[in-house]
């Protein structure tokens, strides 16, 4: 009997180079805390989408908006990695969601299936981490059709991230809160 393995994006909602950024940094990191799934990331930077306008969906999509689309559908479950620009996610974000809400096939949620299950993680210099952001995010997930299982904010980015990785009070919260996402999948 063949063994199916979850498909778990790693969505870094961050328009920033992924190396350069904290959230990229983050992404990366919980990736590698993930063993009895398949991981996939994927970066905003990577994959520019144009502004969302009202009507647009019906002409032509850009590649990258049938794309990211399509990614998001293949996934069991999802990742996202956030940062938080002044309280809230960054625009290219909103815009990424905005055009998921647009291009869904009836009778699906923004992400694809209803209730797939979301961790959402954020990180920042301060000490709040990005948690206001995620609060929101939090909120607005089922909504979206998304069943939220987890949010972690690292507060205190470059205190606790030096030399290539997490400090370990941080890096065991990380694996506990990967291993806890995978068990629900």
């Amino acid at each position: 009997m063949a063994i199916i393995m979850n498909k778990i994006l790693i969505l870094n909602g961050s328009n920033s180079v992924p190396e350069e950024s904290i959230n990229g940094l983050l992404a990366s990191e919980v990736a590698t805390k993930f063993s009895r799934h398949e991981v996939c990331q994927v970066s905003l930077h990577d994959l520019p989408l144009p502004m969302y306008q009202l009507g647009h969906e019906n002409d032509v999509l850009p590649d990258t908006v049938s794309q990211l689309g399509q990614i998001v559908r293949d996934c069991t479950a999802l990742v996202i990695v956030s940062p938080e620009h002044n309280g809230l996610m960054p625009a290219c974000l909103k815009n990424a969601i905005d055009w998921l809400s647009r291009i869904r096939e009836q009778g699906e949620s923004f992400f694809g299936i209803h209730g797939k299950k979301v961790l959402l993680l954020s990180t920042s210099p301060g000490q709040n981490g990005g948690a206001t952001n995620l609060k929101y995010m939090g909120e607005l997930m089922p909504w979206w059709g998304c069943e939220v299982a987890g949010t972690y904010s690292v507060g205190d980015f470059y205190k606790k991230y030096q030399n290539g990785s997490f400090d370990t009070e941080t890096d065991t919260a990380l694996q506990v809160l990967v291993s806890q996402f995978e068990s629900q999948l």
